[in-house]
C-alpha cells in the first residue's frame, strides 16, 4: 500500500516491513487460535469462518480488478 509512494531503499524497507508485519500477525493468529476457539462457542465459529472467507474472496477479486487494466494494456 505504501510501497508505490516510496523510492529506492525506502521502498525496499516498506515492503520488508509489511512482510514482517504480515508474518507476525499470522503467527499471533495461529498461536492464539486454540484460545480463541475455547472462548467462542461452537455456533459462533461458523459465522466467523464465513466472514473470513468472504473477506479473502473480496481481496482476491480486488487484486484481479486492479491488475486487469495493466494486463489488457500489455496483451490487448
Amino acid at each position: 500500500m505504501l510501497a508505490p509512494q516510496a523510492n529506492g531503499t525506502a521502498r525496499v524497507t516498506v515492503v520488508v516491513t509489511q512482510v514482517i508485519l504480515t508474518f507476525a500477525t499470522m503467527h499471533l493468529a495461529m498461536r492464539f487460535a486454540s484460545s480463541v476457539q475455547k472462548v467462542l462457542v461452537e455456533d459462533s465459529i461458523e459465522p466467523v469462518a464465513c466472514i473470513t472467507s468472504l473477506l479473502l474472496s473480496a481481496t482476491a477479486v480486488q487484486m484481479i480488478a486492479d491488475s486487469l487494466p495493466d494486463f489488457v494494456r500489455t496483451w490487448g
